[in-house]
């Protein structure tokens, strides 16, 4: 395996290019596989909402819509912790590279760090489009307003999740793929001095608990045309979040 194979060379200090390839070309593969998961986990309130909204005029039996949005959101969100396990067991054989330090021949370096380069504007760009996405997100709720019509407001909270959705898609994606590059050169969390995990596990499950934040307090208080808002604030939040713990990862690197 490539752990055991990792292990062979120069007593678990040096990683080949074979292995460096082998690590890319998987975190690239997967990357937008874990990002669908937390897309799944932010749009699973969306059949409830929709099928609460419809009961509200009649269209559907309140407690049938209730039931069946119930149902719809917990396949949903089971189907992303499906889907997280499952990444998770494809990189298990990887996880100590996040934990243990090695080296890197000059010529493996070059590769990753000329590897990152070709990857950077496409990075940028996802990363772009999601930012101006989750900022975009609100518009709905605007047009919805101005209509003065309850259906288009449903409409417009169903479809502010699924454009967060898919603006955290991008954002995901993009990080996915950012970390791997860490990983290997070794860098801000994931540097000799300091092998720790923040980034993947904010990554993992920052969405699921705001989606459970979400659902809790919308249940507890059946405002479910404000609760909306936490949304647009997380995702904010969470670049916010993931740029300050870059800074003062970086700064401690230097320190070192």
């Amino acid at each position: 395996s490539f752990e055991k194979e990792f292990q062979k060379e120069n007593k678990e200090t040096w990683l080949s290019m074979n292995q460096v390839i082998e690590y890319l070309d998987k975190k690239k593969k997967y990357a937008g596989i874990f990002a669908v998961a937390v897309l799944l986990c932010i749009i699973s309130p969306v059949p409830l909402i929709f099928l609460g909204g419809l009961s509200e005029f009649s269209w559907i039996n309140e407690d049938g819509a209730g039931l069946i949005g119930l149902i719809i959101l917990f396949i949903i969100i089971a189907i992303a912790v499906a889907m997280f396990i499952y990444i998770g067991n494809q990189f298990s054989e990887y996880e100590y590279l996040k934990k243990v330090p090695f080296h890197l021949e000059r010529t493996v370096e070059n590769f990753i760090r000329e590897d990152r380069k070709n990857h950077k504007s496409e990075s940028s760009i996802k990363t772009i489009i999601g930012t101006t996405l989750c900022i975009l997100s609100v518009l709905p709720l605007f047009f919805s307003g101005l209509m003065l019509n309850d259906i288009a407001c449903i409409m417009s909270v169903s479809l502010l999740l699924i454009i967060v959705g898919i603006g955290v898609w991008f954002l995901v994606s993009a990080e996915e793929v950012s970390e791997a590059y860490k990983v290997l050169l070794q860098e801000e969390e994931f540097n000799k001095q300091r092998k720790t995990n923040i980034s993947k596990i904010i990554s993992s499950f920052f969405w699921c608990t705001i989606t459970v934040i979400y659902l809790g307090w919308s249940f507890w208080t059946g405002k479910w045309g404000i609760t909306w808002i936490i949304w647009p604030l997380s995702a904010v939040f969470y670049g916010g979040l993931t740029s300050i713990l870059s800074f003062f990862q970086k700064d401690e690197n230097n320190l070192n």
